[in-house]
């Protein structure tokens, strides 16, 4: 009985993140199609010149902007071009809601009681103005707050257990995130405060964590 009970348990923690996620899906689709001024100025052009081979040719015809990772920008260009509108709308909400499941973990990491952990994961999900004005958009930080998300949990279990694996984990999290968004660095100097004051192998956590966001960065 304990055993069904603790399944059960870990079923609800699975299903509620997921079906935030599928409400934030619904969200976005009753928002229409993302038309926000970044989409004509290169979200759409940057996938068009990399998948075009234009990289070379086009010289900065969006200012900086043109030379940032266009590999977001590819996801969003690929689903315009080959589906309906309104799965694409569906798509992103949902793809930006799975920011729910992190957001539960952390959750049940400060909080005990049970009701409170739901209510918190809900609040984060629907009470920010800032993550339901680009909800379903082609802007990326919705997105990119799920890996940086992760890799705040990542570094909270570590923390937790004395676990090198999960800052290993955290580093390779955070650096794509910083690859796919260069903004994302800014958590790089939070993440090393909290493995410096609370994780019990401070060179070691810091090592980890720094060398693989690095090595995560590079490659992406």
């Amino acid at each position: 009985m304990e055993k069904h009970s603790e399944y059960q348990e870990k079923w609800k923690y699975m299903v509620f993140p997921f079906f935030l996620a599928l409400v934030e899906g619904g969200v976005s689709l009753l928002r229409r199609q993302d038309t926000n001024g970044d989409v004509w100025n290169y979200h759409l052009y940057n996938a068009y010149a990399w998948f075009n081979g234009r990289l070379g040719y086009d010289l900065g015809p969006a200012g900086a902007h043109s030379y940032l990772n266009p590999y977001l920008d590819s996801l969003f260009y690929f689903a315009i071009l080959h589906l309906n509108p309104f799965v694409v709308a569906f798509l992103f909400g949902f793809l930006q809601g799975l920011v729910a499941f992190p957001i539960m973990y952390i959750a049940r990491f400060f909080i005990k009681d049970k009701i409170h952990q739901f209510v918190l994961t809900a609040i984060c999900c629907f009470g920010s103005t800032f993550f339901i004005g680009e909800l379903g958009s082609s802007m990326h930080d919705n997105l990119i707050a799920v890996p940086i998300l992760m890799s705040f949990c990542c570094v909270l279990k570590a923390i937790a257990e004395k676990e090198n694996k999960a800052l290993i984990f955290s580093g390779l999290l955070i650096g794509a995130a910083t690859g796919l968004k260069l903004t994302s660095a800014l958590y790089i100097p939070v993440f090393l405060v909290l493995i410096s004051l609370f994780y019990g192998r401070r060179i070691v956590g810091a090592f980890s964590f720094l060398s693989s966001s690095f090595l995560e960065r590079v490659v992406s």
